[in-house]
């Protein structure tokens, strides 16, 4: 008795797929005599998606997007169907080397010239969840200098969020996070944040666009209280620009922090980088790179920041308003493929760091030399 039942069942499914095979082949003989019209292409994708051609479904809804970029069919469709394509991924990126610094604690004199080791690994996982695309990405980064451990530093934080693509050429990634960190042998602080990263390529450039909001919470043994944080940092690339093979990237910030207090960390020119006290600050990094010969890249750089701090009192009871401009020419050779079968990248920097303040404490000259591996599994 099962045998016939299971026939029967078979036959059925057979022609169920026969006619939806023969559904999607009308539909596509149709659009190539209308390919503009965005019902039958909608029919297409959702006959192609009902036999789980997935494939085929993003292609039609790409091609309804590009009629009618305000379809909300479509884009809703397009997430989906780009989740469900999409593989599962696991990244892991670190950071090691070894460094030399003349001037660690930013002072205007008695400087204190040392060595340093550092890292950085950062975890990025991504896949499909519920027919969403998910990212989530943990960070652990740190510093040990040789003679001044009070200057060491350790940071670790880890956010989450969906991943939507806006545009067939744009993603957002919407997050939140939290995060740690230590310095000169005590619990710094803590903090929460949100993020948006808007990813994605327009004409010739590739781009990089992330809001960031925050609140930090620092401990007792240090000046800084808590306060709220703010930031937009920005990442432009194109290649091409004076050769077929060089790469021209520029990194501009805005920053805002509402945090009482000045704290002393050392003060990197990178968008990336946060010091306490109440400020705001403008920035930007410009680098161009260049193969010199296989698998060696040369490249320079130059990074400017401008900063200007709440109104305070000084030593004198006077009401004081502290301005800062950094200056950070520096120069790179990065060496590609440095170990046999392994796609690591060694790479020499050296930087000048310059602070031009009108508080003479807050002025300081550093220089700086680092060796570092990249690698990526």
């Amino acid at each position: 008795m099962k045998r016939p039942l299971l026939i029967v069942a078979a036959l059925l499914l057979a022609g169920a797929q026969a006619y939806a095979e023969d559904e999607l082949a009308r539909l596509n003989a149709q659009i190539l005599r209308d390919p503009t019209n965005i019902e039958l292409n909608l029919r297409y994708a959702r006959a192609a998606a009902e036999r789980g051609d997935n494939e085929k479904a993003l292609v039609a809804y790409e091609r309804v997007l590009e009629y009618d970029p305000n379809n909300s069919e479509a884009r809703g469709a397009l997430q989906r169907t780009s989740a469900r394509i999409a593989p599962n991924t696991f990244q892991v990126f670190t950071e090691f080397g070894a460094g030399y610094e003349s001037n660690p604690d930013n002072f205007s004199m008695n400087r204190n010239p040392q060595g340093l080791l550092f890292g950085r690994v950062l975890l990025k996982d991504e896949r499909t969840l519920w027919d969403t695309r998910w990212r989530t990405t943990a960070l652990f980064t740190g510093n040990v200098y040789w003679d001044s451990s009070d200057l060491n530093y350790g940071y670790a934080a880890a956010a989450t969020g969906p991943v939507y693509s806006v545009t067939p050429n744009m993603t957002v990634h919407p997050a939140i996070g939290g995060g740690v960190a230590y310095f000169d042998h005590h619990f710094y602080y803590s903090e929460v944040f949100a993020t948006a990263i808007f990813e994605g390529n327009y004409d010739i450039w590739n781009y990089t666009v992330r809001y960031r909001g925050g609140y930090r919470d620092y401990g007792d043994f240090f000046p800084a209280t808590n306060g709220p944080f703010a930031d937009v940092t920005m990442k432009f690339s194109r290649g091409s620009v004076i050769f077929d093979d060089d790469i021209f990237v520029f990194s501009p910030w805005a920053r805002w922090s509402g945090i009482s207090a000045v704290g002393n960390i050392n003060n990197l020119i990178s968008p990336d980088d946060f010091r306490t006290g109440k400020y705001s600050e403008l920035g930007a990094r410009v680098e161009y790179y260049k193969p010199i010969i296989d698998r060696v890249t040369a490249s320079v750089n130059f990074a400017y920041l401008g900063r200007e701090y709440a109104q305070s009192i000084d030593t004198n009871g006077l009401p004081f308003r502290r301005h800062d401009q950094v200056y950070a020419p520096g120069a790179a050779l990065i060496f590609r493929n440095t170990f046999v079968n392994n796609p690591s990248t060694l790479r020499f920097d050296y930087r000048y760091e310059r602070d031009d303040s009108n508080d003479p404490l807050g002025s300081y000259t550093n220089n700086v030399f680092t060796v570092t591996l990249f690698n990526r599994y």
